[in-house]
Formats: C-alpha cells, sequence, structure tokens
C-alpha cells in the first residue's frame, strides 16, 4: 500500500512540474472577480458589466488567465454569452468589459454573479432594477424609424435601418411580415442595423421595443420603401478567334450587355478579367487562353451606375487543346555509297561516295584485317581535297598498298580535323582478296516498278562504278536464275495479251566482266504476260548460258 501510494505521489509531482509557472503564481494572486455595473436599471435595459481579477491588496491581476461563467436568480435574464465560458487573454490585461451584456427580465434587487470555473474565486453585485416606464431611467416608450424615408427607393439589396427609442432597449425589426433582425440601442436611444438581401420591389419595414421578456411594448410607424429594378442584363459572349483554341493562345472575349455599366468583370479559370466597353453594349478583354487543356466556363458580373450588381454563367465555353508536338527535325543520316574496290598484286584500290556529309568531315579511316571481328591494322587518308576521285565527281579515292596475300575485311570511318571519329559514318564491312587482281563493288539498292497496260519497267539506284547489272528471277521455290544483264539501270518487260502474271525480280551489280555485288538487291513484284514472259526466259538461258561460260574461261 505505501508503494502504491508513493508511486501516485510520484505521479502527481512529475505532472505537476509541467504546469506554466506564470499561470499558477497569476491564480494564486487573485482573491476574487469583482464586477462592475450601474446601480440602478430598468427592466429590459441592457447594460455594460465589468470584470476584474482582484488580488488581496485590491489591484488588478494583469496576468489573471482563468475561465469565468456568468449567472443570475432569474431564468430569462440576459448574460454575457449565456450557458459559456470565456476566457481570460493576455491582451484583456485582468479586466473585460462586456457592453449592454446584461438585461434583467424582473424587478426588484437582483444579482449578478460570476466564478471561475477552476478556482474558488467568485463575484457578485446587486442592481436595483425598476419596473417597466419607470420615471428613475426615463418613461419613453416611442419607437421611430429614421432611416429609410417614407416612400424612398434604394439602389442594391441593402438598406441601413436607423432610428430612436429608448436607451439600452432591444429593438426587433420586421421586413415584410418577417421578424428577423434584433438590435440594442445606445445610451442615447440610436439603433441602426444593416438589412441585406432585400428582393422585393416593394417592401414594408417596421420596429418594436421589446421589454424584458421580449413582448412588445412600442411599434413604430409603417415604413414603405421601393428597391429600383436592375437593368443588368447579359446577352451573350464571343470569343475570337474561336471557342476552342490552343492552351496558352491569344483570346479576345467581348461581352454583349447594358450599355453603360460602370463595371464588368469576366471570370475564367480563377482568374477575374475586367474588360472595357468598345462600343455601346460591347465589353472586351485581350487575354491569353488557360495553359492546360480543357473546358473552361465563363462567369459575367455587373455593376451599373446605382450600384445594382449581378452575376451569371455564361452559355459559352471555352475549349484549350494541347499543342501539338513538334518533333526536333533531324538531319538526315551520313552514309557511304557506291564503293568498289580494285585489287592488283599487294595493291587495293578504294573509290566511294558519302551521302548527306557531316559538316566536319575532314578525312577517313581504313581499317583492316584478316579476321573480321578485329580490324587491327589502320590507315589514315589525306584531308578531302586532296584525295578527290578522278573518275566520279564527288567521290574520294585511296590506296592501301604491301598488303600480304590474303583474304581480308575493310571498314572505312569518317574523321574530324583532329582525328576523331565521326559517330555513325561508317561502312558496311568490305571483303577483298589480295594476290590477285579482282574487284568489289556495292549492293544494288532502291529498285522501282513502274507499270502501264504494255510494259513494266524496273529501275534502281545507278552505281558510277558497275560495269552493267545482272538482273535475277526468283522462282517460286526461292532459287535466282539469271535473266538478263544490261548496262543501264534499267529493264524493260513488255506484255502480252491474256491472264495477268506477276514474278519476283532482284538485281546486282558488276565491277568487271564476271564480278558481282555481295548481296542482292531487295526483290521487286513486277506484272508480266503469259507469252511474253515465256519467249523472255528463253533467251535468257541463252544469254545466262553464254555469259556463265564467258566467266571461267
Amino acid at each position: 500500500m505505501k508503494k502504491l501510494l508513493s508511486l501516485f505521489t510520484a505521479l502527481f509531482f512529475m505532472g505537476s512540474i509541467f504546469i506554466p509557472v506564470a499561470f499558477l503564481n497569476a491564480a494564486s494572486e487573485t482573491v476574487k472577480l469583482e464586477l462592475i455595473a450601474p446601480t440602478t436599471t430598468r427592466v429590459g435595459e441592457a447594460i455594460d458589466v465589468t470584470v476584474k481579477a482582484i488580488d488581496k491588496d485590491g489591484k488588478t491581476v494583469t496576468s489573471y488567465r482563468g475561465s469565468i461563467i456568468f449567472n443570475t436568480d432569474n431564468i430569462g435574464d440576459t448574460v454575457p454569452s449565456p450557458g459559456k465560458t470565456i476566457t481570460f487573454t493576455a491582451d484583456m490585461n485582468g479586466e473585460k468589459t462586456f457592453s449592454k451584456g446584461l438585461i434583467f427580465k424582473k424587478s426588484w434587487k437582483q444579482k449578478l454573479y460570476v466564478s471561475d470555473i477552476s478556482e474558488d474565486i467568485i463575484g457578485e453585485i446587486t442592481i436595483n432594477v425598476d419596473p417597466e416606464g419607470s420615471t428613475t431611467t426615463g418613461g419613453d416608450q416611442t419607437i421611430t424609424i429614421i432611416t429609410p424615408e417614407n416612400g424612398t427607393k434604394i439602389a442594391g439589396e441593402t438598406v441601413m435601418v436607423s432610428g430612436k427609442t429608448r436607451k439600452n432597449s432591444k429593438i426587433s425589426l420586421t421586413l415584410n411580415g418577417q421578424d428577423a433582425w434584433t438590435v440594442i440601442s445606445d445610451e442615447s436611444g440610436i439603433f441602426t442595423k444593416n438589412i441585406t438581401g432585400i428582393t422585393q420591389e416593394n417592401n414594408i419595414l417596421l420596429a418594436k421595443l421589446l421589454d424584458g421578456s421580449n413582448a412588445p411594448v412600442a411599434t413604430s410607424s409603417e415604413i414603405k420603401f421601393g428597391r429600383q429594378v436592375s437593368n443588368v442584363a447579359t446577352y451573350g459572349v464571343t470569343i475570337s478567334p474561336s471557342s476552342t483554341v490552343e492552351v496558352s493562345s491569344p483570346i479576345d472575349v467581348t461581352v454583349d450587355a447594358t450599355p453603360g455599366l460602370s463595371e464588368l468583370t469576366i471570370s475564367l479559370d480563377w482568374s477575374i478579367l475586367t474588360t472595357k466597353e468598345t462600343t455601346s453594349g460591347k465589353y472586351t478583354i485581350s487575354t491569353i487562353a488557360p495553359q492546360n487543356a480543357g473546358t473552361y466556363k465563363i462567369s459575367i458580373s455587373q455593376k451599373d451606375a446605382l450600384g445594382q450588381a449581378k452575376t451569371t454563367e455564361s452559355e459559352t465555353i471555352l475549349t484549350t487543346t494541347p499543342k501539338p508536338v513538334e518533333l526536333p527535325i533531324l538531319p538526315p543520316p551520313s552514309t557511304f555509297k557506291n564503293i568498289k574496290t580494285v585489287t592488283t598484286g599487294s595493291k587495293v584500290v578504294f573509290d566511294f561516295g558519302v551521302e548527306n556529309a557531316p559538316t566536319d568531315l575532314a578525312g577517313f579511316k581504313i581499317a583492316f584485317w584478316t579476321n573480321a571481328d578485329s580490324l587491327t591494322q589502320e590507315v589514315s587518308t589525306y584531308t578531302l581535297d586532296r584525295i578527290a576521285s578522278p573518275v566520279n565527281s564527288g567521290a574520294y579515292t585511296w590506296y592501301i598498298n604491301k598488303i600480304p596475300e590474303g583474304t581480308y575485311t575493310f571498314k572505312i570511318f569518317g574523321r574530324t580535323q583532329s582525328g576523331t571519329l565521326i559517330s555513325g559514318l561508317v561502312s558496311e564491312p568490305i571483303i577483298a582478296t589480295l594476290g590477285k587482281d579482282s574487284c568489289t563493288i556495292a549492293n544494288v539498292g532502291g529498285l522501282v516498278v513502274d507499270t502501264d497496260t504494255s510494259k513494266s519497267v524496273i529501275s534502281w539506284t545507278a552505281i558510277p562504278e558497275a560495269v552493267s547489272y545482272n538482273l535475277y528471277k526468283i522462282t517460286p521455290a526461292g532459287d535466282y536464275t539469271l535473266f538478263q544483264n544490261t548496262k543501264e539501270a534499267k529493264y524493260t518487260l513488255f506484255l502480252s495479251k491474256g491472264a495477268v502474271m506477276y514474278e519476283n525480280f532482284a538485281v546486282k551489280a558488276l565491277c568487271d566482266e564476271s564480278t558481282e555485288s555481295k548481296e542482292y538487291s531487295t526483290m521487286s513484284r513486277v506484272q508480266s504476260g503469259p507469252w511474253m514472259i515465256a519467249v523472255l526466259v528463253i533467251i535468257s538461258a541463252i544469254l545466262g548460258a553464254f555469259l556463265m561460260r564467258r566467266r571461267y574461261i
């Protein structure tokens, strides 16, 4: 039991150390709450009441931070913040006045009580409350409305109501039969209240003086006033150049509305835009469309010279679309073209061109060796102006000498003035055999077939180094059969009458009478006639046999 008691004592002590010292001192210094109010009042009269935190010497405790609550002996009396606590803050300095915060509903000697909800600190005061109509505080039981005046008109939806009655009294204001507002008169009996939300064109206003039980003891004369009906109107919205534009595009918004408005603003995508009346009844603003794609509503707010305002939402909707993606324009790739090699003994000569040559191209490096996967030997050419081809315009020529006999793989690389290799500018592997006279030539590309009613013309990209071209027909089984040799980079098939037929052809280039390019061109499908193609096959077979015979002579 002693251990349990010791534990509670320790927990209590630890919790206590977190209580602010200033708060404890303020509470301990305050010995009572002093109430200050008029000694005499009247039933239904609102009076001021002040609360002070007092120490034992009668001085105000400015550091008091307690929470207080008011009450009286009678149900129905009005006290400051009825049923709620009021907490003192630093800016109160231990004292707070509640303006017109106290109203008694019964006469005789009445008491007001105040107490701290946490500490045993209280205060009370006795006030003499006279009956209604007692001459001690004035017997005026009349009430008069000063504004608005009878028969006037207001602009807008708000009216300032003012009037006069007895001092410190509760007044009920009635508009068009609806009791909706209460107000307390000041020390001179004047009361004021802003009434908003007036929508009727014709209105009746009454003011009633209330007693302590909220029963009316006096009623003002009826005040009849009107409300000017607004002529503010919107007739349409136009967006230029269109109601559908790309994001962030310049636009003009024009509103057709009542001429002569003092103000017309447009709400668009959370932005408030103020327009100008460019011509009678036309209000325009130049702006920028929202930066995000979507649909946007347009809200119009207007105000006339009398201050009457109106806000409407336009039926016109702005639609913004994404800007098209602008892909960068890439330069065409740089490639080698029309490569031809001629070998004589231990010497190999290269002749080649460059398609879309880069601006920093200054020369070439040629790497080679017998192992195609490891081109360990290399040579560099002179600058471009010193290696121009004497045979082909715009092409270049270079040779490598004293290469041992054997079959080698070569690659040509573009380089800059400093010797750095240019990315992407490299040839396909070139295979050449040293130790005998031979040549190699680039593959054929760019096959095109043009067919009309009488013929099909097969054409391809010419290779300047080619001495001729071999045209091959491809059988359904996939075999390549020599069909025709031609000096030109095209061949014509004349169509015969009869059923339509299609056959496939490919081309190889020759760098001498017998040496072809390494790969066939792409295959092209060609329309032909049945009789004519048969004749051509016979002729082609004879020519093919003759050519093959010449290869091996």
